[in-house]
Order: C-alpha cells, then structure tokens, then sequence
C-alpha cells in the first residue's frame, strides 16, 4: 500500500477516469481465505489476479478470475473475495476516485500483454518510494482505464468461440497452454504435450504465444514458478533445497538465481519482508 497522500489530478481532472488513489497494494492469500461482503460509499475498486485464481461475488452475481484477469468493481456494489477451489493466490488490488466506465464494470476482463505490464508496473510502483511516486501511480493507473476503454474489452472471455473469430480462437487456445505450464510446474518444459493439450502444432504454439501474450513458454512458466515459490513462502517456512524442488528446479542455486531476477530481492529476502503469514 502506498504511503503517499492520494494523488491528485491538475484542474482537468474530469478528463480522467481516475483522479485520486486511495489505496493500492498486493496482497498474497492462504488456501481458504474468505473475505466477508462489503461495499464502498465512494470509491471505485480494481482486483487483478497475478496468480492462481479468485471467487467474488457481486450483488447477485459471481464469476472467477484466474491469473492475467481483472474486475472493475463500482462504488456501492456489495462483494465478497474468497480463494477457489481451496488454492492460495494473490492479487493487486487498488481503490480509486473517480470514474468506472459502466460498459466494463463487474466484468471478467481478460488482460492483454500491454494492460499486464501496466498492472506489473504499478504494482513496482507501489513498492518504491522515487520522486512523484503517487503522481506515477496515477498516471499508470489511468492508461490501464484508458486502456481498456479504448478496446471496449468486449472481451475474448465474453465472446464464444466461432471460426470467423480468429483472436478468441487463438486466445483460447493461449489459454490451455497455459492451463497445463501451470498444471505441471515441477516438471521439465514440454513444448510437445503443452501444444497437444492445446490443440495445435509445437511450432505454431510458440508462435501464438509471442503473438498472444509476447513471452514465449519458457518465460512463462520461470514466471509461474516464481509466483508458486513466493506462495509458499508465506505459508511456511522452506530450506531452499525443499523451495527449488517444490517448483520445479533441481538446482537451489539455479532457483535463487532466477527468484532474484525475476523480484529483485533474494527468497530469503522476500521471506523475511513479509513478516508473519496472513489469510
């Protein structure tokens, strides 16, 4: 969560969709976390999952988020977060003033490669303490908005598969790539079943998935894997032998190399950042 005052926008503010951020921070939760149903007078509300997946419930709605979606929750809509299917996950989450464009609110939104950098550099945003740090964040936050309003997102989730609709198709097939890296993050990469699970060729699966999501399944899974490794920090305490195993890796060394590039900090590092555990 950022320390700052909330940012706020020059004299045209109106012109942008968020004008002030109240909160913003990333949060990692147990297997069984339930948070009870609340609901903000004022302020808007952004959930994105950057790993595992999310329940919520909106008024008398529900859907699930899994890892590169997001919801924009409106002021004064009752919800509810809780874990699914029983699996930790973490999510960036950030409450705002301003506008939510109505024709995106309480949508499973399917973020591109663009919008998921965006995402990842608030969340480093948020963690750093530079000059015009709260002014950053507030810029980064409304190119996401401005984003996704530009694209409509009438979303590749919202849209069935059809053979004229050459991007879902391709989405969908991304989709179950990445549904098996994740399904079998302890094993060596396997281009040839991913694709098999997929549907498609190993050759055009790499290709897809530059296209699709501009990393290639290699960087994927280093990514999953790390997002696995920082999960299980949390929840107890690991040598690192038991770490780099438990994600794949059979060289410690290998792993705390990687962890670190990927964070920018060390596991033991992150370990000790985050205190005690919390659901």
């Amino acid at each position: 969560m950022q320390n700052d005052p909330p940012a706020k926008s020059g004299s045209k503010a109106s012109r942008w969709p968020a004008q002030s951020i109240r909160q913003l921070g990333h949060k990692g939760k147990k297997a069984g976390y339930k948070f009870p149903r609340k609901s903000h007078s004022k302020s808007h509300e952004i959930s994105y999952v950057d790993y595992g997946r999310m329940f919520l419930e909106l008024d008398n709605s529900s859907l699930v988020l899994a890892s590169g979606e997001c919801v924009l929750i409106p002021a004064h809509t009752s919800h509810s977060t809780q874990s699914e299917q029983n699996r930790p996950f973490s999510f960036l989450n950030i409450m705002y003033d301003g506008r939510c464009p109505a024709a995106l609110s309480k949508k499973r939104l399917v973020l591109t490669p663009e919008e998921r950098k965006l995402m990842a550099d608030l969340k480093q945003e948020s963690e750093s303490h530079a000059p015009y740090h709260g002014d950053m964040l507030l810029l980064k936050l409304n190119l996401l908005l401005l984003s996704l309003a530009r694209n409509h997102r009438k979303q590749l989730a919202n849209l069935p598969i059809v053979g004229t609709n050459r991007t879902t198709h391709n989405h969908q097939i991304a989709s179950r790539a990445l549904g098996w890296l994740e399904a079998h993050l302890q094993e060596p990469l396997n281009p040839e079943a991913a694709a098999q699970h997929a549907g498609v060729s190993a050759s055009h699966l790499r290709k897809l998935m530059k296209q699709e999501t501009g990393k290639s399944l290699s960087q994927h899974l280093k990514t999953l894997r790390v997002e696995l490794a920082k999960q299980l920090l949390m929840e107890s305490p690991l040598n690192m032998n038991e770490l780099a195993w438990r994600v794949g890796y059979t060289s410690a060394p290998h792993f705390c190399t990687v962890f670190k590039k990927e964070t920018g900090k060390t596991a033991t590092e992150f370990a000790k950042s985050l205190g005690q555990p919390t659901i």
